[in-house]
């Protein structure tokens, strides 16, 4: 066999070995290009920030030429500068942007990661499909799990379903059974919210255009706990040389208390867990920001 058939479970191993093998057999030719790209991966996805459309224009030509030497063709190019895009060749963007002309027609919603990108306003986005579910724990499962929010921004609003399917679990009947009359209740108004979740727009870069240089950044994370639930957010602090202050969203996550009651002290202490392991998930976030001063943590 000459190719991995596509599916295998090996495919992406071997897909991941050739991209890594690339980057070391021609780091003498692009020493600056490998360092960026091999912390920038995915599997065969590729997600970077730049300061300046012409860093990142520069950047995509010298990737292309990279991985053209290892067999590579990266392809599907999204940003949201439409001069960068400008540089790259029509067959070479992603779908929504071959056909699109870049001087009046505005950008369309892209998906990095999985997360629902809008390209014109640079922001993130969540996506919701309030299909009709049935009133019974399955149809609760089902719909809370098509909401895909890995950082967390909804978490306080997800978790109140979280809590509705748990209660059901309680009363220890079948999946397809009817919700009881107040958890139906509480159901619909949830849906009735849930609509308004498609209109969350959340800033892409942590840092507005605006700030100035960043002479402090600080990692600021909360955590409580009920009997309910737990959960934690962290936010980025950063103060630019002007002395002005700028908070920003970078994670959260909210969890159930276990069916088996535990006393407040020992779920805050699992929020207290969560806070921890949430704040070292978030520090790749200070990649953005490695000339910025202090880089502190507080809990």
């Amino acid at each position: 066999m000459k190719v991995h058939i596509f599916g295998g479970v090996w495919s992406p191993s071997c897909a991941t070995y050739a991209l890594r093998r690339t980057f070391q057999d021609h780091r003498s030719e692009f020493p600056d290009m490998v360092a960026q790209a091999e912390v920038n991966f995915y599997v065969d996805d590729l997600l970077i920030s730049l300061d300046s459309s012409d860093e990142a224009s520069m950047l995509a030509c010298q990737l292309r030429r990279l991985l053209a030497c290892g067999g590579f063709r990266l392809t599907k190019w999204a940003s949201n500068h439409k001069g960068m895009l400008a540089t790259i060749p029509q067959e070479g963007r992603q779908n929504t942007l071959k056909e699109i002309d870049l001087r009046q027609d505005k950008l369309p919603m892209e998906r990095a990661l999985g997360v629902r990108w809008l390209l014109e306003g640079d922001q993130l986005a969540i996506k919701v499909q309030p299909n009709s579910r049935p009133a019974t724990r399955r149809g609760v499962l089902s719909l809370v799990s098509s909401i895909y929010d890995p950082m967390g921004f909804v978490a306080p609003f997800i978790i109140r379903a979280n809590i509705l399917f748990q209660c059901e679990c309680r009363r220890r009947l079948g999946w397809d059974e009817p919700l009881s009359a107040v958890n139906h209740t509480t159901w619909s108004t949830w849906l009735g919210e849930l609509a308004h979740l498609g209109k969350l727009r959340v800033p892409r870069c942590l840092k507005t255009a605006c700030a100035k240089e960043i002479i402090s950044a600080q990692l600021h994370t909360f955590c409580d706990a009920s009997q309910a639930a737990y959960g934690a957010v962290t936010y980025l602090r950063m103060v630019d040389s002007g002395g002005g202050i700028q908070c920003s969203s970078v994670y959260g996550r909210a969890k159930l208390a276990p069916l088996k009651q535990l006393t407040i002290p020992r779920l805050e202490l699992c929020a207290a867990v969560l806070a921890d392991l949430g704040g070292y998930e978030v520090l790749t976030f200070y990649s953005v920001l490695k000339n910025g001063g202090q880089r502190e943590r507080s809990c």
